[in-house]
């Protein structure tokens, strides 16, 4: 199943203006409604003889999802230093369904997969991450580190077959070190048991900022169909 980062939502007779209401409230709550009153829209569809209403809202929720995924591909990276390609593609995309009109109630949304989430929610939230295993490895401030800002494929193992690394508590510092030929040590990988995060990544302020222009504007175009398809 689908990680729910965010959600675009309809629910018919609501405020009539969006707002994006974020919950952290465990992995589940990890989300965005948004819900927005459309009856000016439905009245106009119907006024223009739109035979399909319901599809006519969906395709709009739909395209607003699409969008919003679209942009938070493309703000990652203004956020989260050289993000993989893995993180850039976390967002997946569920369709709104037409026949859900009829219930008062249509959602289109845009959620992050599993394998993702798990680390984003700390650049969305913040908040202390606890190690894995026996620790967190956070590499040293002079370490070489691949084009996405990350340590190298197996970067331990390959620097704990040379005979000047070691991995060591050295002053209370836990960590990979190498002696160097000056004789001083160099930690090139840090050890610990949590790291805290700020949030840096405003997930839920772009969401909120791009539905209440992207659905608006998707239901006008859905009416100017409706009304080329009259003609």
């Amino acid at each position: 199943m689908p990680f729910p980062l965010a959600g675009l939502g309809l629910r018919l007779g609501a405020s009539a203006a969006s707002s994006a209401l974020p919950s952290a409230s465990g992995p589940r709550g990890f989300h965005i409604n948004v819900e927005t009153d459309i009856r000016a829209a439905v009245k106009q569809l119907k006024r223009v003889g739109e035979r399909n209403v319901p599809l006519a809202v969906a395709q709009s929720l739909t395209a607003t999802a699409k969008h919003l995924r679209d942009v938070q591909k493309r703000s990652i990276p203004r956020h989260i230093d050289r993000p993989t390609k893995f993180t850039v593609n976390a967002f997946g995309l569920e369709s709104a369904k037409w026949r859900e009109y009829q219930r008062g109630t249509m959602y289109a949304r845009v959620f992050v997969y599993p394998a993702q989430a798990k680390y984003l929610r700390y650049q969305v939230f913040g908040g202390t991450r606890a190690p894995k295993r026996r620790a967190n490895i956070v590499p040293g401030k002079q370490t070489s580190l691949n084009k996405y800002g990350n340590l190298t494929r197996h970067y331990i193992q390959k620097q704990l077959a040379r005979d000047d690394t070691h991995i060591a508590t050295i002053g209370g510092t836990s960590g990979l070190w190498r002696r160097m030929k000056s004789g001083r040590l160099k930690l090139l990988v840090l050890f610990t048991g949590s790291v805290d995060y700020r949030p840096r990544y405003p997930f839920f302020d772009i969401s909120d900022k791009i539905v209440q222009r992207e659905l608006p504007r998707q239901l006008n175009k859905a009416v100017r169909r409706a009304l080329k398809a009259r003609r």
